[in-house]
């Protein structure tokens, strides 16, 4: 199995956009079972993957990611597996040739209020918070271990704000997905999201060694975006040798197209990869074909 973290601390760079082509992608070109996780309280990945009624019925069951995280901190004995939904719709793999299979764990804007409840809690028992994230991150990777043998990739998408639930999916994972829209302002988020997590260390020995820029919103007839890349590969020699890590751009670019914001109208219809993408297909599928050469 392996663990994909699509971050940044800069809002609107394409997280959730890059996280479902990702795990759309991996199920229609590679037969990947892949297992979505929101962590994000927008839900925006939820949002994009599941019909409202299902949502709706999840949230009420209390099957959402942070009442996950709740009842680890309870010692609740619910897995992972006991949160898992299969949504229908959002994509059609029925003619794809030996498909995958695209599951989630949803979100809820109440992850927000779970994130503060147990700093709280930690304060109340005399915690550090250090060791509740270690304990919730035994508990994860427990989790996430019972299942390798259901899923081949789990792709976590997480909020611009750092909370305890993205520094335990970061300290899981294997590889870390960047997107960064080629403009000044984005590659701050990107500098600010690096420094925080290597002074706090909160990556995994892998993902040290697997930190994947992704260009978002690409426009490769601007200027501008072009000398921007050049000062985020300028970046990212520096944190290279200055870190100790490996940071590579992903071979494939997000161009900046309104078809990547259309995808997410077809709930509901089923639609097939190529409908899905539309006239940005053909880049979609040189961004899937890029995540998959990077992750193997």
């Amino acid at each position: 199995m392996k663990v994909i973290v699509s971050a940044n601390s800069k809002g609107g760079v394409g997280k959730t956009t890059a996280a479902v082509l990702m795990a759309e992608g991996l199920a229609t070109f590679n037969g990947q079972r892949v297992l979505c996780i929101d962590l994000d309280p927008q839900a925006n990945m939820t949002t994009v993957l599941m019909a409202e009624d299902l949502r709706e019925k999840l949230r009420k069951n209390n099957h959402t990611i942070d009442q996950y995280f709740l009842g680890a901190i309870n010692a609740n004995h619910a897995t992972l597996k006991d949160f898992i939904a299969r949504p229908t719709g959002h994509l059609s793999l029925g003619k794809v040739r030996n498909p995958g299979h695209v599951h989630a764990v949803p979100s809820a804007t109440r992850v927000i209020d779970t994130d503060r409840a147990i700093v709280r809690r930690c304060a109340d028992l005399g915690r550090e918070l250090s060791s509740v994230r270690a304990d919730l991150l035994k508990r994860l990777k427990a989790d996430l271990e019972a299942l390798s043998g259901q899923y081949e990739v789990v792709i976590f998408d997480t909020p611009p704000a750092m909370n305890i639930f993205t520094e335990v999916a970061l300290l899981a994972a294997d590889y870390v997905f960047l997107p960064v829209v080629p403009e000044d302002l984005s590659t701050i988020g990107f500098r600010e999201f690096v420094g925080r997590v290597h002074s706090n260390n909160l990556l995994s020995p892998a993902a040290k060694q697997n930190l994947v820029i992704m260009l978002s919103k690409y426009q490769k007839k601007w200027l501008s975006h072009g000398k921007t890349i050049d000062k985020i590969n300028g970046y990212a020699a520096a944190l290279n040798k200055d870190f100790g890590v490996r940071f590579r751009l992903l071979d494939s670019e997000i161009t900046h197209h309104e078809a990547f914001a259309q995808a997410s109208e077809f709930r509901g219809k089923s639609p097939t990869f190529d409908t899905k993408y539309g006239k940005a297909k053909a880049n979609a599928k040189a961004v899937a074909k890029a995540v998959w050469t990077a992750i193997n």
